[in-house]
Parts: structure tokens; C-alpha cells; sequence
């Protein structure tokens, strides 16, 4: 995870030092918080497109894709709720081609 990475170039950080400055990047825009079921959460450059994710099942891989069909019923929401929409995210559940061949 992110600890590990910052551990070998910076071994006297602490846990803590790390998710505070996670949870600071992530309030001023520059990295996305997700949270997946598998209770994991992960951190992403915030490149100011929605990212979509494909998660297998079986293997728990998680792959990103940037196709948004979302962007049209976003504007639909927002204009019948009067919700302003910030974000959003979006998982598809299902096997990858690996487990696939597996099977």
C-alpha cells in the first residue's frame, strides 16, 4: 500500500503522518478517496475525470476504465433533484478474463 511505498524512501514517516497527509491531498483535490467492498481503501491522482472499476469476484483485481455513460444521467439528476452532483463513482462486480478461463 501507500505506507509501504513511503516507508522506502522516507523510513521515519509514521502511519498516521501518511493518512493525515492522504486525508489533506484529498480535501484540496488533488488525490480521490475509494472505497471498495473488499474494505480496502485506495488513493488516486484526482485528474479531474470520473474513473470507473471493474472488480472480479473471485480474484478481487481491480481494473479502471475512463468510459463514462454517466455524464448524461448526472445532468438529468441534478436538473429534476436540484442536487448539485461533486463526484461520483462507479463499480461493475463480475470475473475477469483470467478467473474466466479458469473456470
Amino acid at each position: 500500500g501507500v505506507y509501504k511505498q513511503v516507508k522506502i524512501s522516507c523510513s521515519g514517516v509514521g502511519l498516521t503522518t501518511v493518512y493525515r497527509t492522504l486525508e489533506l491531498l484529498r480535501k484540496i483535490g488533488v488525490v480521490n478517496h475509494v472505497h471498495f467492498h473488499d474494505g480496502c481503501d485506495r488513493y488516486e491522482i484526482n485528474d479531474g475525470k470520473p474513473h470507473h472499476y471493474l472488480i472480479c469476484l473471485n480474484c478481487g483485481k481491480v481494473e479502471r476504465t475512463n468510459l463514462c455513460f454517466i455524464d448524461k444521467m448526472q445532468k438529468i439528476l441534478e436538473k429534476d433533484t436540484t442536487f448539485k452532483i461533486t463526484e461520483h463513482c462507479l463499480s461493475f462486480f463480475g470475473y475477469c478474463r483470467f478467473c474466466q478461463l479458469r473456470k
